[in-house]
């Protein structure tokens, strides 16, 4: 288990000052609660390496693979049927269906990777237990950095209380 140490803020200026210093020190971010997502912190900690656009393109590609496989070795293995002597390979006709179920795989596994990302379904987060945690909806900001004495001495140089300590 690891654990995280949060930092409140009362403004989002002191929250995104206290972003560029920890980036700054090598402390590793883990999240930032705010009530709404601030110009200054655009996108968040890691929010390119969260891997759910991987996830889509993968499951979509090879779901439309494998269909578009099974249409061919029904229609030209295992029931081959000759009609008016075409050829029981005629991709034009079997690309409808391959791309319609890929693009429902690639939602599904967009899906199932988000779920994943955000650790859903979770009736209950540590987080819920840090006092005043319920203010990060309303006007307080709230920074967690990786537990350690690295971060407990970032703390006490940013001025800031530590809010709390939770194991995540």
């Amino acid at each position: 288990m690891s654990g995280a140490v949060i930092l409140q803020f009362e403004t989002e200026a002191a929250l995104s000052k206290a972003m560029a210093a920890a980036a700054e020190d090598k402390l590793k971010v883990i999240d930032a609660f705010t009530p709404y997502p601030p110009e200054e912190i655009e996108g968040g900690p890691d929010a390119a390496a969260h891997g759910v656009t991987v996830a889509i393109t993968i499951g979509g590609l090879v779901a439309a693979a494998l269909f578009y496989l099974l249409q061919w070795w029904s229609a030209a293995r295992a029931y081959p049927f000759d009609s008016g002597g075409r050829p029981a390979n005629s991709w034009p006709t079997f690309m409808l269906a391959p791309v319609e179920f890929g693009v429902f795989a690639a939602g599904l596994c967009g899906f199932v990777a988000w779920l994943v990302r955000c650790g859903l379904p979770q009736p209950h987060h540590p987080w819920f237990d840090v006092p005043g945690a319920e203010r990060a909806t309303q006007d307080r900001y709230f920074l967690a950095l990786e537990a350690g004495e690295a971060a407990e001495a970032f703390a006490r140089r940013q001025g800031e209380t530590v809010a709390g300590r939770v194991e995540l």
